[in-house]
């Protein structure tokens, strides 16, 4: 193994800590573009079962007259 210089072990230690730093920001990007997608699936949900209950409504009056 080839010993390292002075600012090469500088260099290698900044990139080191660029990384965690990268990955650190990634992290948390992620999480909330998760929060986003959960949130997003709810309303969704909601609005299908809402669509669905006015369907139904719709229909039972329809069918009665």
């Amino acid at each position: 193994m080839t010993k390292l210089t002075e600012r090469e072990t500088g260099q290698l230690l900044e990139a080191i800590e660029n990384l965690q730093n990268e990955c650190t920001t990634l992290s948390t990007r992620v999480r909330a573009l998760e929060l986003q997608l959960a949130k997003g699936k709810g309303i969704m949900s909601a609005v299908v079962v809402v669509s669905s209950s006015f369907g139904a409504i719709l229909g039972l009056i329809l069918g009665r007259s």
